[in-house]
Formats: structure tokens, C-alpha cells, sequence
């Protein structure tokens, strides 16, 4: 079974977040986390296959985030929520093989095809972003 972690700034998305997770049998969510720090603190307790990232606002940026997450545990992947108006700085999907975007705004069926197809070991892009 596929353990996640989520992490986001706001309760009901986390929960809604877990419910696909947990209900559509992709996995089991280990942890959550409101922000970057308490993340990085959860790695410290816990191995996770996935990493389901909003756009966390600490000292560090959702990027940064992930580099130091992918970094201390191997064959993480992390699927990163943006929404398509954030004035935020999106790294290339070049810079990692790891890191995947999807809108944040999605709906219910669109979040079970990022899923999916993260859980097949394939890039996951939201069709309505244009990044």
C-alpha cells in the first residue's frame, strides 16, 4: 500500500485530499501538515511513496520544500497544487523528475486521474494549467 503525505494550509482540503486517497484505495495518508516546516518534521517520523504539496507559505517556498524533501528519501514523488493565478515561481518540470503540478482547484475526478497516473510512475499535469 502507497503511503502519502499532505500538505496544505487548509483542513477541509487535507481532509477532502485524504478522503480520494483513502476511499479510492490509492494509498493511506500517514501524516499532514499545515505548512513546510511541520512537513519536514513529519519526514523525520515517517517514509512516504507520495507527497501531495500545496504551495506552502513558510521561509522556504514549496520548491525548496520539495528539493529537501526528495533529497532525504529516495524514490519520493511529490505532486505539487498550484492554482492557475498564484503570482509564484514554478520550476520547470525539467529541474526534476520527481515533481508534478496539478490546479489545485481541480475537481474530484480530475485529482483520481493525477493519482492514477503518478501511481503508474508517468508525469501528472492538469489540462487546465498552462505552465
Amino acid at each position: 500500500m502507497k503511503k502519502f503525505i499532505i500538505v496544505d494550509n487548509h483542513l477541509s482540503f487535507r481532509q477532502k485530499i485524504k478522503f480520494i486517497i483513502e476511499n479510492e484505495g490509492f494509498g493511506k495518508v500517514i501524516g499532514e501538515a499545515e505548512n513546510g516546516t511541520e512537513y519536514l518534521n513529519l519526514l523525520k517520523k515517517h517514509e512516504p511513496d507520495f507527497i501531495i504539496m500545496d504551495a506552502v507559505k513558510t521561509s522556504m517556498n514549496e520548491t525548496d520544500v520539495s528539493k529537501i524533501a526528495i533529497m532525504n528519501v529516495s524514490d519520493l514523488q511529490v505532486l505539487q497544487l498550484i492554482l492557475p493565478d498564484e503570482d509564484s515561481n514554478h520550476p520547470n518540470n525539467e529541474d526534476s523528475n520527481l515533481v508534478e503540478f496539478t490546479d489545485k482547484s481541480a475537481k474530484k475526478r480530475e485529482f483520481e486521474t493525477a493519482f492514477r497516473t503518478i501511481l503508474n510512475g508517468k508525469k501528472s499535469f492538469s489540462n487546465s494549467l498552462s505552465l
